[in-house]
Formats: C-alpha cells, sequence, structure tokens
C-alpha cells in the first residue's frame, strides 16, 4: 500500500527497495551492498526519485553486490589487527569510480577502467550509482 491517496513517500520508497533487496544469494556470500538503481511506477520505467508521484504500484530495480562471508571477515580480521576501525566493505569499482570522477562525470556517466589491481575491472557508474561492472581475464609472462 502506498502513502496517502497514492502519493508515494519517502517511507514507501524505502519499503520497495528493502523488498527488492531480499533476494536469495548463495548461503557462503554476504551482501556488501545495495544500490537503488531506478524505479518504476504502474508501469512507467525509468523513474529516478518518485517520491510525490501518484500511483498504485511501486516496484525497484536494486543491484545487490554480494561476496564471499569469510573473504570479508577475514579483511576485516586483518585491517583490525593494525589500530584501525573498519565500517565497512566497499565494492572497489564503485569505490574507484566515487573517488576519481568529478562530479559531472559520476552525474552523466562514466566507464572507468582500472587496470591498476591483481585483475583488471571496468564499470559504468550514472548518477552514483554502479550500472554495470566486469572482470576481464589476463594473461601474463614471465
Amino acid at each position: 500500500m502506498l502513502g496517502d491517496e497514492g502519493v508515494i513517500t519517502e517511507e514507501d520508497v524505502e519499503n520497495v527497495i528493502k523488498n527488492a533487496s531480499a533476494v536469495s544469494l548463495p548461503i557462503d556470500n554476504a551482501p556488501v551492498h545495495r544500490i537503488k538503481q531506478l524505479f518504476c511506477v504502474d508501469g512507467q520505467s525509468g523513474v529516478e526519485n518518485p517520491v510525490g508521484m501518484l500511483g498504485n504500484k511501486l516496484e525497484a530495480d536494486v543491484h545487490v553486490i554480494h561476496g564471499l562471508r569469510t573473504r570479508l571477515q577475514n579483511t576485516v580480521k586483518a585491517v583490525k589487527s593494525v589500530p584501525l576501525d573498519v565500517k565497512g566493505a566497499v565494492f572497489n569499482p564503485l569505490a574507484s569510480a566515487l573517488a576519481v570522477l568529478p562530479p559531472q562525470s559520476k552525474e552523466i556517466g562514466a566507464l572507468l577502467i582500472d587496470l591498476g589491481g591483481a585483475r583488471p575491472t571496468s564499470s559504468f557508474t550514472r548518477a552514483a550509482r554502479c550500472v554495470t561492472r566486469a572482470r576481464w581475464q589476463s594473461a601474463a609472462t614471465t
């Protein structure tokens, strides 16, 4: 049920994101991020912010990023072994995009290719949302 008189409220948006995020993950995985993408109001897709709109049915597209629970826990444990406070884990391509892209590029969209890690990755980010990502296989010769 949506807000009073069919007007979509912040609470409606929070509830639909929570419901859309309730996906079945493999038992050994844990969610890292739940990133809202776009909304659909009464069949009208592509809505960025439905608050204040009139509608009977609200749906959300949510990008759930997850990882192996033990890997996440071991990383947090390793960081905590030095005098640092861990607030949470961050998906690397999204963190890179938010750190290096200027505000205009984040808003209109940008493809970020990260060649600095163990495995090259790419992510397309638009309006501070990670729209898609990929990890590439690489061949190295020694």
